[in-house]
């Protein structure tokens, strides 16, 4: 961001932040220092499976596999927890990859190696990363939400792997919602950060038959994504993204709220389509 207009540049903005429960803090209190209002909202939470009883038999056959391909923070979480309640652990044989820094940073603190890092933290920036290092015949465990895109199994399995890929957890809807689908409706915002297609698709259904209310309330305001991911549910619900955070560190998505006033190209509260830009990346973080 220019220095010229770091200092105060959110003054006078109420920013909705749509996160993970117990998650954002460190994005909060950079907003915070450029001038905004925040509003942290606990859009989504994480549970255990409905069906535990697959990640419970990946965990026992652990060293069986030749590599352990991890897609969030909450993954690696759920994983290590998992493990410790099987009284197991990673396996010194097995190489561990990570879909991005947050992810890695999240192994690292449970005493897990990562050996991949994706550059682009998304499921084809980490497929991209491991072609060439994944072999034919190898075995790989793809630790990943409920509900999830096949992308990272399918590339995969086309380069030869033998892929499982198990639900470790499931996302379901927090009271933060219910909060911030109010806030839109009442125009009491000047802008939203998305976290992830959850936290929308929770907002968006938060208040029942509103959805289309709460639409139009987003249609008013700045919208920004984490990463490309992200976007695309947005441009799905027919709310596009105006801005796309280069990385889902705090940094680059407190500087995509940003460029919401002091890039001319968009007026807050008045623009319902957003300008024509390119995203200033293309990554994503929690599910």
């Amino acid at each position: 961001m220019p220095d010229e207009v770091r200092h105060g540049v959110l003054a006078g903005r109420r920013v909705v932040v749509l996160r993970p429960e117990g998650r954002g803090a460190g994005l909060a209190e950079r907003l915070c220092a450029l001038g905004a209002d925040v509003q942290l909202a606990a859009a989504i939470a994480f549970e255990p499976p409905d069906d535990p009883a697959e990640a419970d038999r990946a965990v026992v056959r652990l060293r069986e596999y030749a590599w352990i391909v991890v897609t969030s923070p909450t993954g690696a979480r759920c994983l290590a927890q998992r493990a410790r309640k099987l009284a197991k652990s990673v396996p010194e044989t097995a190489r561990v990859a990570a879909v991005g820094p947050g992810t890695a940073r999240a192994l690292q603190g449970e005493g897990i190696d990562v050996s991949v890092v994706a550059e682009r933290a998304d499921a084809e920036g980490l497929a991209h990363a491991l072609v060439g290092h994944v072999c034919a015949s190898d075995r790989v465990l793809v630790v990943r939400p409920e509900i999830a895109r096949d992308a990272l199994p399918e590339a995969l399995r086309a380069a030869g792997a033998r892929v499982d890929a198990v639900a470790f957890y499931r996302t379901v809807p927090a009271p933060g919602a219910r909060s911030a689908a109010r806030e839109i409706l009442r125009g009491a915002c000047d802008a939203v950060v998305f976290s992830s297609p959850s936290t929308l698709h929770a907002v968006l259904d938060a208040l029942g038959d509103a959805r289309p209310a709460v639409l139009a309330g987003l249609a008013k305001i700045g919208r920004v994504a984490i990463g490309t991911v992200t976007a695309r549910a947005l441009d799905g619900a027919g709310a596009p993204a105006h801005v796309i955070a280069a990385s889902p560190d705090d940094e680059a998505v407190a500087e995509a709220v940003a460029r919401l006033w002091y890039d001319p190209g968009f007026v807050s509260g008045h623009e319902t389509t957003p300008p024509t830009r390119s995203p200033v990346g293309g990554t994503e973080g929690d599910r």
